[in-house]
């Protein structure tokens, strides 16, 4: 049997460095070979791949943070994936991933661990602190009589 449609659903996730306008026009091209063919944009990907400095002074407050927490230092890396990070980055903001393993993500009855979570949560809130606070001079004085300098 012959059917008499096809449809295909591809969801191109494009590394750093690759134009959306230059893939959309080599798939343009493509398709022009082919009358009976049409195609149309996905409304998630109207944007090229972003990505903040490896060497930007936060990743390294993740990293010492991890280190003092786990006993180890997670490697800056480019993920592949969908994050919420393309928006901080068009506003002009650094920004990075450090989560929770993906391994019950993504499924049906979707969960983390708790104690993995609560370890997120405090490596984002120290290093966010860490940042924060750097390079900022508090003289002695200025810090109060109980908790952390502020």
């Amino acid at each position: 049997m012959l059917p008499a449609s096809c449809e295909i659903e591809v969801d191109l996730r494009l590394p750093v460095g690759v134009d959306r306008g230059d893939v959309r026009r080599a798939i343009e091209r493509i398709v022009a070979r082919y009358p009976e063919v049409s195609w149309e944009e996905g409304t998630s990907q109207h944007v090229n791949a972003t990505w903040s400095d490896p060497e930007h002074p936060m990743v390294g407050h993740i990293q010492d943070t991890v280190q003092a927490l786990l006993g180890f230092r997670p490697p800056a890396i480019i993920s592949l994936g969908g994050t919420d990070c393309r928006f901080w980055r068009a506003a002009g903001t650094p920004a990075y991933v450090y989560g929770c393993s993906p391994a019950g993500m993504g499924a049906p009855n979707e969960s983390v661990a708790l104690d993995e979570f609560l370890h997120v949560v405090r490596t984002h809130t120290l290093a966010a602190y860490d940042y924060l606070g750097s390079g900022l001079e508090i003289r002695h004085s200025e810090r109060p009589a109980t908790g952390p300098p502020r």
